[in-house]
């Protein structure tokens, strides 16, 4: 697993339809979602102190055994999902149960 981080900020409204169209734009932004740019400057300050306190850690904070659970989990998503391909996850489950079991 990649460490990795995704921060937003939401109104719980759904999906809003512009997101990676023609119409995502900084115009869109200024006019209609933050035209102070309040919003993105508290992700920045929020973003920059979360990287500056990892950056002085000497270990990250990532369990292996969270991230071998989640993938446990995926699989079994994945499997209930699948009713068109009936794809064989046999692979994928045993890899996945075997590095939960090892973290």
């Amino acid at each position: 697993g990649i460490p990795s981080i995704d921060l937003s900020f939401s109104q719980s409204l759904g999906p809003y339809g512009v997101y990676h169209s023609i119409y995502d734009s900084y115009t869109w932004i200024e006019s209609q979602v933050d035209p102070d740019y309040k919003y993105h400057t508290t992700m920045a300050k929020i973003l920059t102190f979360v990287i500056t306190d990892f950056s002085d850690k000497q270990l990250l904070p990532m369990s292996l055994t969270d991230l071998g659970s989640a993938l446990e989990q995926y699989v079994d998503t994945i499997e209930k999902k699948d009713h068109k391909h009936k794809l064989d996850l046999t692979p994928l489950r045993k890899s996945s149960h075997k590095f939960h079991e090892a973290a």
